[in-house]
């Protein structure tokens, strides 16, 4: 039985650790073979038995740890997790801190202006509220975090409010025991505002990173135009069946994949493809679900509905894309589990060495509690999967279709792209310039050919069964046709054994013929590509077939040269055709003549040199090798085998998209390791100064509450340079 892919919304978590927390929780669900959770997306992803699994045994899985889990309603990104409530109470925390400051500063000096009796027993309770109501989900977290034997940010904002906390009230009802140099009740209520601040923004933040996909999945409308019977009646899209007639008014959306049954239009498929420019639509050509109407009223027949549209199935690449780990992420993996008890001991380190070699043990317990508070774990889980939600959220936007994450980080390393021939520096408008038959009967010639062409999607095979033949002969029909990839298409016509395709293969076994092989070195001198049908051990003819190189072929290679990048042909044509085709794009590097394997073996060689290759296809004989390469890159108007296979899928089916495709994996590596970057220079800087091991050089320690912004703040620019890469140019 296949595996079903489930994606589930979590709401609740709070850090990487959380998320990591989760993920180890469903991987260890039985009937789950793969589980990934995102923390940026705040979503789950996992691949089931669906004999053995389904979503309400993740649920409860999920929310046994204390996390809220539910089905995604619709395709795509789920919707942020609302700021609302962050903001709500960070505002509550704020004005508890204003009021705790106002009351309670000066400590136990009553003297100080403003001072009235009871004072400090009204910031202990204004502080006592602001810890209980405001401070609650910490405690919270850090309760279900210890019961899952994990480690989370919670757990150190939580031990860093209780240790402020605990001294201020031990100093106010234990005075014999505790100095009164810790009687502050603002530290906790100031530390919380600021930790509540920091989540209101990064949660805002977060939002924005993923309104890309978001706005992709909002395009598909809720409503359709049914007709029935002659009659138009408005129902939700999601009650459409395959072969039901809609009707679509112009400025309408698509609700389903589809084929125009009447009418003509011009539709916008710029959500989708990220072409601006709309094109004309008219009676057979397919439609998008999501796509715009832009000129007249049509009658579509749906072939695509629900989560079987093309829009459905691209937003859960997309979300499966969201949720890989590239290789760089296995640092802020690694270093995240061992972080919070790392910063649990070195808090209890410097109230040691305060205390002991030092004598202070106020400033001891201070310095303690701002390195709980300043220790950031979430900015290492932001650092990749922030930048890799908006990195793919700007490829979609341009056309992009990102299927694996990792592939991002590979692409920005490559050193040779590899080009398929046929449909992907060509047009793959295949023409039949010429017919030579060589048994003396060219409607024989025409009719085998056809018959065999007919079973294949190949554009050469195409071309034969949509060229008009000289003659009216009769129509044959291929019995079990078996298309051989690299080579062509075998079958039975007429009951006898036919070949079409590759000269060398179809006429394999048949004796050499002078006549054919003159007819075959005149179509490679003219620079067509030669195609033979054979039959019962007899060449029935040549084919010679043509097609023109894209428009932007030769932009793109010039741009991938300046990037520093080799690039390589890799074609099965004969390689006379192929360097026809080379030179007149300015191609230096040619492997002609190849099968699939051919291919997968070039690709060997090159990847045994160092060397990190993309392969550029689109057809079934380019999947092996799409697979093989360290990126695939697959034309979008290629075949669906080619598509599944590729890492990276080229929406538009522009061929510039390749370097655009190579620019965002650079860009959004170059995200990546800012991020990492910053995190580990801001704790590697920040701990030390809560420690106050800056003291002997004048630089006073971080108060515990100044210690919780800076830890707040290095979430939010963790997220907020990741927004930046919306405006990286790609071309």
């Amino acid at each position: 039985m296949p595996l079903r892919e489930v994606t589930l919304q979590i709401r609740g978590m709070r850090c990487a650790a959380c998320a990591n927390t989760i993920e180890r929780k469903l991987e260890g669900t039985p009937g789950v073979k793969r589980a990934r959770v995102n923390f940026a997306m705040s979503t789950g992803f996992a691949e089931v038995d669906p004999a053995a699994c389904d979503e309400a045994v993740l649920q409860a899985a999920v929310q046994g740890l204390g996390y809220e889990a539910s089905p995604l309603a619709q395709e795509g990104a789920p919707p942020p997790e609302s700021s609302v409530r962050e903001w709500r109470r960070a505002a509550l925390a704020g004005v508890l801190a204003m009021a705790t400051v106002a009351v309670g500063h000066g400590g136990a000096d009553h003297a100080a202006a403003g001072h009235f009796p009871g004072r400090l027993a009204v910031a202990a309770t204004i502080a006592g509220i602001s810890v209980m109501v405001c401070g609650a989900p910490f405690f919270k977290g850090a309760y279900h975090a210890l019961r899952n034997r994990s480690a989370t940010m919670d757990v150190l904002v939580a031990l860093g409010l209780l240790a402020s906390c605990g001294g201020a009230f031990g100093a106010l009802t234990q005075p014999d025991l505790f100095p009164a140099d810790l009687l502050d009740f603002h530290t906790a209520p100031v530390l919380i505002f600021f930790v509540g601040l920091g989540r209101a923004l990064e949660a805002q933040a977060r939002g924005r990173a993923s309104e890309a996909l978001r706005a992709l999945a909002a395009v598909q409308p809720a409503q359709a135009h049914r007709l029935l019977w002659g009659q138009e009646r408005d129902i939700p899209a999601a009650w459409l069946a395959v072969d039901d007639l809609i009707r679509v008014r112009p400025g309408e959306a698509f609700p389903a994949d589809g084929r125009i049954a009447d009418g003509s239009t011009v539709v916008d498929e710029s959500m989708i493809t990220g072409e601006s420019m709309p094109v004309e639509r008219g009676p057979g050509s397919t439609v998008i679900g999501g796509t715009a109407n832009r000129a007249a009223a049509v009658t579509v027949k749906c072939t695509g509905v629900g989560r079987d549209t093309a829009l459905s199935s691209m937003l859960r690449l997309v979300a499966a894309a969201q949720a890989d780990r590239p290789p760089i992420q296995r640092f802020a993996d690694a270093a995240a589990a061992v972080f919070v008890p790392a910063a649990v001991a070195l808090s209890a380190v410097t109230w040691l060495v305060w205390t002991l070699a030092i004598g202070d043990p106020v400033r001891g317990f201070a310095a303690a509690v701002a390195v709980l508070v300043i220790s950031c774990p979430c900015a290492l889980g932001l650092a990749t999967p922030t930048a890799v939600l908006v990195g793919s959220g700007l490829g979609l936007r341009r056309g992009i279709l990102v299927k694996r994450a990792s592939a991002l980080e590979v692409a920005a390393h490559l050193d040779v792209v590899c080009f398929d021939k046929t449909g992907t520096l060509t047009e793959g408008r295949v023409s039949v310039l010429r017919s030579t038959p060589l048994a003396g009967d060219p409607d024989r010639l025409w009719s085998v050919a056809r018959a065999l062409a007919d079973s294949s999607n190949h554009p050469l095979s195409r071309a034969i069964v949509d060229a008009p033949p000289p003659g009216a002969g009769p129509n044959a029909a291929a019995a079990e046709p078996r298309e051989i990839p690299g080579a062509g298409v075998a079958g039975l016509v007429d009951g006898r054994p036919a070949r079409l395709g590759r000269p060398d293969w179809a006429c394999e076994g048949i004796a050499e013929d002078p006549t054919r092989s003159a007819a075959l070195a005149t179509l490679i001198a003219e620079g067509m590509t030669p195609i033979a049908c054979a039959q019962d051990g007899v060449c029935l003819g040549l084919f010679g077939m043509s097609d023109t190189a894209r428009t932007d072929a030769r932009e793109t290679l010039r741009r991938l040269s300046g990037m520093g990048l080799r690039t390589m042909m890799l074609s099965g044509d004969i390689p006379a055709v192929a360097q026809r085709l080379a030179s007149t794009l300015g191609m230096g590097e040619v492997r002609a003549g190849l099968t699939p394997e051919g291919k997968l073996a070039v690709l060997g060689e090159l990847r045994g040199q160092g060397l990190r290759v993309a392969m550029v296809g689109d057809g079934i004989n380019d999947a092996p090798a799409l697979a093989a390469a360290d990126v695939g890159m697959a034309i979008g108007s290629g075949t669906a085998v080619a598509r599944e296979t590729g890492d990276l899928v080229l929406v538009r089916s522009a061929l510039t998209d390749v370097s655009r495709a190579i620019r965002l994996g650079r860009a959004t590596l170059r995200k990546v390791r800012q991020n990492l970057g910053w995190a580990v220079v801001y704790n590697v800087v920040a701990i030390p100064l809560a420690a106050g091991l800056g003291t002997p050089l004048g630089i006073p320690a971080v108060p515990p509450e100044w210690a919780g912004l800076a830890m707040a703040m290095s979430s939010v620019s963790v997220v907020t340079n990741a927004l930046l890469l919306r405006g990286a140019r790609l071309d």
